[in-house]
């Protein structure tokens, strides 16, 4: 949206805003799923293991993700990143379907 100069400001505030909710909502259920692997003896020290992880793979991420916009460009840098986050979602369903 932002390479679109022509979209009221508005919509740039409504992405943001639907981002950082559903970007919250993902963490949440990422760190109740971390929860679910830890075993009750070890639950701190496999939390603190699992989440560092987690904080880490985010911090990578955004490192790595300015050198894309860089070389891409925004549009095709979200486009590439939007097909990229498909193949965990089909995943997801299987894995529901199998259960």
């Amino acid at each position: 949206m932002a390479s679109l100069p022509y979209l009221p400001k508005e919509t740039v505030y409504f992405a943001s805003l639907f981002e950082s909710f559903s970007g919250g909502l993902g963490t949440a259920a990422f760190l109740t799923f971390l929860t679910n692997l830890c075993k009750k003896e070890f639950s701190s020290t496999q939390y603190a293991v699992f989440s560092t992880l987690f904080s880490l793979s985010l911090t990578f991420s955004r490192t790595f993700s300015g050198y894309g916009v860089s070389y891409l460009g925004y549009t095709y840098f979200f486009l590439i990143t939007f097909f990229i986050s498909l193949p965990p979602l089909f995943l997801i369903f299987w894995i529901i379907k199998d259960n």
